[in-house]
């Protein structure tokens, strides 16, 4: 039996999200591939972003800005029910801040927008391998 996602409406917001523009230095982290267009804050747990449960094993992948990114919109992440595998439902809490580009994150890669940092053996460090800058993994209040 396969299983169809349900996506949640509002794009998966818990409320109305504001606009937003990503800065040129600031890392978000995303879960999946480039083809998608939602990125979460840095230490976000899997669980607190709207994500089908099959998502759950993806690599989390470090995403520096190098150009001002704007017409993103941010807010919190709406708790949802997934079908999962044979139809199994799962949930996902949701209630980290979610944030939505205006194109896919491969688009801006592609143009240099964005650029995937390396995650480094030392726990809360990244690793530009373009450049060999090295970041620490901080919060970031939206």
């Amino acid at each position: 039996m396969t299983c169809e996602h349900d996506w949640p409406a509002n794009d998966g917001f818990d409320g109305q999200p504001r606009s937003t523009q990503l800065e040129i230095g600031e890392i978000y982290l995303r879960f999946g591939k480039t083809d998608g267009r939602y990125l979460t804050l840095p230490l976000t747990p899997i669980q607190r972003v709207t994500l089908p449960c099959a998502n759950r094993n993806l690599d989390p992948r470090y995403l520096l800005v190098t150009q001002n990114i704007s017409g993103a919109q941010v807010g919190k992440s709406v708790g949802h029910h997934f079908c999962c595998r044979q139809g199994a439902d799962c949930y996902q809490p949701g209630g980290g801040r979610q944030i939505l580009l205006p194109f896919s994150v491969s688009h801006y890669i592609g143009l240099g927008h964005i650029r995937e940092l390396s995650i480094r053996l030392e726990i809360g460090f990244l690793l530009d391998p373009m450049t060999g800058t090295e970041y620490a993994i901080q919060e970031k209040h939206l």
